[in-house]
């Protein structure tokens, strides 16, 4: 019994230290595996939160930009219902609903913050004013904007501008309006971690009717069309708003039933409403998203070229020499860029070996990322979106 004591082997020292270092060098290497397949998915759903996240807001602004324009022609059914709703006026014959809008249009010359064009875009404006501004007043009259200029330091962002027409039969009491005209402007403005965030915000034109009155307005003589380049004269009523009333004739001029004439006085004497927020469906300035690095939209015509004057400002009521060229826009080139909020490289980018957002407007709109201080994620989206209600043949 006490040989076989003697030969049972153990242990050493030696092998023990043996396998805890195996060991540690195995749990070293299953570390290293795990850290980075798990910065690997960390990035790449990173990527993902923002490539979905970008998907939501394009979609957004692919279906606003396509509505541009769009006015809302009364058909047969409509204007038969509408009478039948309003037979307590005109001795029980009802409201003769015209075929077209009836609410008035204001180029916005005199005031481009009461522009009605279909597509405004403005570079490098932050808030929804006409020119850059942080201070901007989100109060329900947009008259109320500041339009103080700031250095951001950025080129970002571009503003854009939406109008649109619709229509709803259910609106025929005293005091409201069937015929509705919604503007859509999506801004960037500083988000207060050094970046921006995107806005948007829905205004509708506020131009009630008054009892009985629907104000028909007619196309005017050819002579009196002058482009809209008097502010106070015919083109203002009449310039891109060319509407018919039913049994009108196409020559006569001023407003039906109501003896405004063509004259400058006459026609400051129109009903005018003003842009507000306070519909169902309106908002006074929504964040859509967070962590933006740029928004960039590019107008371009019917032959693809891009609408610019010889300073590279688009089409605007403010900008007299190119505005008469809003209504050539046929689409949208939108470049969207996001910039993660956590860091996503392990290095930063510098001078050596930087990191560069590229632009569609050229290298003046580039986004060059150097001097050691950013190692964040950055993803651009890029559409083209044709415009579908915008033109003289529409």
């Amino acid at each position: 019994m006490k040989y076989r004591i003697n030969y049972i082997a153990g242990l050493t020292l030696i092998e023990i230290m043996i396998g805890i270092v195996i060991t540690t060098i195995m749990m070293a290497a299953v570390y290293t595996s795990y850290s980075v397949v798990n910065q690997s998915y960390s990035q790449v759903s990173d990527k993902a939160k923002i490539s979905r996240a970008s998907r939501d807001i394009v979609t957004m602004l692919m279906r606003d930009v396509r509505m541009a324009g769009f006015k809302y022609y009364a058909g047969s059914h409509e204007i038969a219902q509408y009478a039948s709703r309003t037979q307590e006026c005109y001795n029980g014959s009802g409201i003769a609903l015209p075929k077209n809008s009836y609410l008035y249009f204001d180029n916005g010359f005199d005031n481009p913050l009461e522009s009605h064009n279909a597509l405004v875009i403005r570079k490098n404006t932050l808030g929804f004013g006409i020119v850059s501004d942080t201070t901007t007043s989100l109060s329900t009259n947009n008259t109320n904007v500041t339009g103080s200029t700031v250095d951001t330091g950025s080129n970002c962002c571009d503003q854009i501008q939406i109008v649109y027409e619709d229509f709803n039969q259910n609106d025929f009491r005293d005091g409201e309006q069937p015929y509705k005209k919604y503007r859509i402007t999506y801004y960037a403005l500083p988000n207060g971690s050094g970046g921006f965030a995107a806005y948007k915000r829905v205004e509708h034109y506020s131009q009630p009717r008054n009892g009985c009155d629907l104000f028909e307005q007619a196309t005017p003589p050819p002579e009196q069309n002058d482009g809209g380049n008097d502010p106070l004269g015919a083109g203002n009523l009449f310039n891109l708003e060319n509407q018919f009333g039913l049994g009108r004739d196409p020559n006569a001029g001023g407003i039906v039933g109501s003896g405004v004439g063509d004259d400058s006085t006459d026609v400051n004497s129109i009903t005018r409403g003003l842009w507000l927020t306070n519909c169902n469906e309106c908002t006074p300035g929504v964040m859509v998203r967070n962590y933006i690095d740029d928004m960039e939209f590019i107008p371009f015509d019917k032959d693809g070229k891009v609408i610019q004057d010889s300073s590279g400002r688009f089409p605007a009521p403010e900008h007299v020499g190119i505005r008469d060229r809003l209504q050539d826009i046929r689409g949208v080139d939108i470049r969207l860029t996001w910039v993660s909020k956590e860091d996503f490289y392990r290095d930063a980018a510098t001078t050596d070996k930087p990191r560069t957002i590229l632009g569609l407007g050229g290298t003046d709109r580039n986004s060059l990322i150097a001097d050691g201080k950013d190692k964040k994620l950055r993803d651009s989206v890029i559409v083209t979106v044709h415009t579908r209600n915008i033109g003289e043949t529409f």
